[in-house]
């Protein structure tokens, strides 16, 4: 007798917790994007630089990037490893979001996806 397919599937593989929680994440990403930085800046004056799984570079024209962030600190940003004399060091989200600690980006080459040096 020849059997077509399995009588019964285990499901002991976290391959479906592992893309709900990409896709959790992804929307997040998504709605910093659309609903903070393009309404904070406008798409001329903020430059998506790439995208990874849990994070977004920009190159933002501004005068003072950290006077206007500063009223969404507590919202959006964990700002824990500045220095505590800097303007927007708080604790209150820390390690709740990634945060680069090598300071402003002074230059940027991305040649493709994964591709990149900073």
């Amino acid at each position: 007798m020849v059997h077509l397919g399995k009588q019964k599937i285990q499901m002991n593989k976290l391959i479906f917790a592992r893309m709900v929680i990409l896709d959790i994440a992804n929307t997040v990403v998504y709605d910093m994007h659309y609903n903070y930085i393009l309404n904070k800046f406008s798409s001329e004056k903020a430059k998506l630089l790439f995208i990874d799984t849990d994070s977004l570079t920009y190159s933002i024209e501004t005068g003072d990037i950290y006077e206007d962030i500063l009223p969404d600190v507590v919202e959006h940003f964990d700002c824990s490893e500045y220095s505590e004399s800097h303007i927007l060091f708080s604790t209150v989200n820390k390690k709740k979001h990634e945060n680069s600690k090598t300071g402003p980006i002074c230059q940027f080459i991305g040649i493709r996806a994964k591709m990149y040096s900073l």
